[in-house]
Parts: C-alpha cells; structure tokens; sequence
C-alpha cells in the first residue's frame, strides 16, 4: 500500500503515455531513466567560479520540501515503477496498488520507445545514450548510432533469480537498427566529415584540441561542450550492464576499430590525437 501522508513514496509511477517520433543529437544522454546521471567532467558548475566554459544558469524553481511532500512537480527516483491508475471514475487522488515486481494489482505498463532516433551520444561509462532500468521496456522500430559508448542499455537485478526479475518481466529491444558509424572515415573519402568520425570530433584530421591534457574529460570551451573520457573506452551499442535482457530482429551495420597512437607502455594517454578513444591510463 502506499502512503497516503507522503508523495515522496509515490514518485515515478507515472507511466509515458506516448512516445512515438522522437530524435535526439550530439547530447551526452538521450533517454534516461534514472534521476540523476554522470557528472560532465569540465564544466564549471559553481556560479562564483568563473571559467571559460561553465553550465548555463537554471531559471526552474528552486526545489522545495514540506514535510514529505514535494511541492514542485515532478517527484522523480532512480526506479521507475510506471502504473495505471484503475479506480472507479478515475480519481487517483487516493490511488494505492502501484507496479510492483510481481505486477500484484495488474497496475504495472510498459515503458516503449517507438521509431526512436538518437545519435552522437557520449554518455559516461557506467550510463548509457538510452537507460532503461527495470519493469517492462520495449524500444522498437528505432534507430541507435554514432554513439561514444554505451548506446542502448536496460537493467534488471543482474541475475536470473526471482528477487532480481520480475515475474514476467522483460525488457526488449526490436526491429531496431544499431549503426557504429554512419559517415565514411577520412582515410577512405577525402571530403568526408571529421568531426563525425567514430573515435569523436577530436582527432588527427579536425585538428580539434582540448582545453587542457585531463586525463578524465576534454573540455572544448569555444564548441561549448565537454566529454568524459571514460577509464572503460569502447563503442557497446547494445550495453550489457546487469540482465537479463532480449533483442529480437535487430541490425548491427558498420561497426568500426580505430588504432590509437598510445602504447600500454607509455602510460598517460591524455596526448593521443583520439581523445575520445584512449583510457585515462593505458
């Protein structure tokens, strides 16, 4: 049962009611469910500090708490729990029988991304451009390319016990296309793009440079960006990061490898022309 006294233990239950047609670019994530991610490593978040590349300043209400209510909405988690509210001529003001990992009420929907197109993603290393994380998730009819590194990922408990899913619990990915590059490298085509290449924008052919050699982040303050540079690198279009989870009628096309200049032996790899491909520390 929830509790009537508080919203807090309310929050994510409500479900996306249509998601159909939507496209994200060049953002570090594109779909997240959780409530909060990765920090982005560069950009200067403290507004009396100030440095050539610094977060836009929020003109959102301060949050607020009264007691155990939320007064600004919406009262957000890092489980997402979507609901429908089954109550006689649909006031779900008292509104108790949420999901829950049995689907006890038959409350529980599913969470689907339809004709979904994301790409040039960089998502931290543990996150993914798209992060769906337990119930029932469907992405479908959908498109997943040129990401840094993570591109789909779903999360159950991480075994196959019934205390880490469900019952009945599933979360798929089908008839979606997975593309690692859909540009053509500048080795083989002379006019093609070299910020678009598979290892970033920051490369041997865009002459791009980072603001400074972190070894963790390469922030570009004229572009207005900044990536992490994941201790973990490596494009995983589709993300194993605790399961199970399915596919079914997918394409994988044009994935790519690209050499970085580091060797294991020379330590730092903060030089590497291929920021966005080399490990913190080889």
């Amino acid at each position: 049962m929830a509790n009537l006294n508080s919203n807090l233990a309310r929050a994510g239950v409500t479900p996306l009611k249509t998601f159909v047609g939507n496209s994200c670019v060049a953002a570090m994530n594109s779909f997240q469910m959780n409530s909060d991610t990765a920090a982005c490593l560069g950009v200067q978040t403290n507004s009396d500090i100030k440095s050539p590349l610094s977060a836009v300043p929020s003109q959102s209400p301060t949050p607020a708490r009264a007691a155990n209510w939320e007064i600004y909405y919406p009262v957000v988690t890092s489980l997402h729990n979507p609901a429908v509210c089954k109550t006689p001529m649909g006031d779900c003001s008292g509104f108790s029988n949420p999901c829950d990992a049995a689907d006890t009420y038959s409350t529980c929907t599913v969470t689907k991304l339809d004709h979904y197109t994301t790409s040039f993603n960089f998502a931290q290393t543990n996150f993914s451009a798209v992060w769906l994380r337990k119930g029932w998730d469907l992405v479908t009819n959908s498109a997943i390319t040129d990401t840094q590194t993570g591109g789909l990922n779903f999360i159950t408990g991480g075994g196959y016990t019934r205390a880490d899913v469900g019952l009945g619990e599933w979360l798929v990915a089908r008839n979606t296309v997975f593309v690692g590059h859909t540009q053509p490298p500048p080795e083989d085509d002379a006019s093609a793009n070299p910020f678009a290449m598979d290892v970033g924008p920051f490369n041997k052919y865009s002459k791009l440079a980072c603001d400074d050699s972190s070894p963790d982040h390469c922030a570009y303050s004229n572009g207005g960006i900044s990536f992490n540079l994941n201790p973990y690198p490596g494009q995983k279009l589709f993300n194993i990061y605790d399961g199970p989870s399915h596919q079914t009628y997918n394409a994988f096309l044009d994935i790519n490898i690209a050499k970085m200049t580091c060797a294991p032996s020379s330590g730092n790899c903060s030089t590497d022309p291929y920021r966005m491909a080399a490990m913190s520390v080889c």
